[in-house]
């Protein structure tokens, strides 16, 4: 297998409600372990979203935005302060709330749902809107 055929199996393309095309992978148990959530977390996430830390859904939204969208050639989500940003950067606190509930969805969708659609493991359900929306 050519990596660009691989790419194309771990990788899709999308178009938010606001018009921005983005390219979105699938997410790794290891992006997880990355951003200090452990699998204990993520049970609990499944199992009782609404007892669930703040800052633990504000750190998967952190991920999901900066690290599993792929940047495009114009459109780069990162987090860094606002003072900081480059030509072609966004930070993640400025995505819109329709764009980032969209964008989470599909890529856990894609990642862990569907699997008739290219989704990952069955039993594992995508996020729901409630649960990543932008803290207060």
């Amino acid at each position: 297998m050519k990596a660009s055929d691989y790419r194309k199996k771990v990788r899709k393309g999308i178009m938010c409600p606001s018009g921005i095309e983005l390219e979105i992978r699938k997410v790794k148990a290891i992006d997880y372990l990355r951003m200090g959530i452990l699998p204990d977390t993520l049970a609990e996430m499944g199992e009782k979203p609404e007892k669930v830390n703040p800052d633990t859904l504000d750190k998967i939204q952190k991920m999901f935005l900066t690290t599993i969208v792929i940047a495009t050639s114009d459109f780069n989500i990162v987090d860094k302060p606002f003072n900081e940003l480059g030509e072609g950067e966004i930070s993640y606190l400025e995505i819109e709330d329709d764009d980032t509930n969209f964008i989470i969805n599909e890529i856990s969708t894609f990642s862990f749902g569907e699997k008739e659609n290219g989704g990952g493991e069955e039993g594992i359900r995508p996020f729901s809107e409630e649960s990543v929306s932008k803290p207060d």
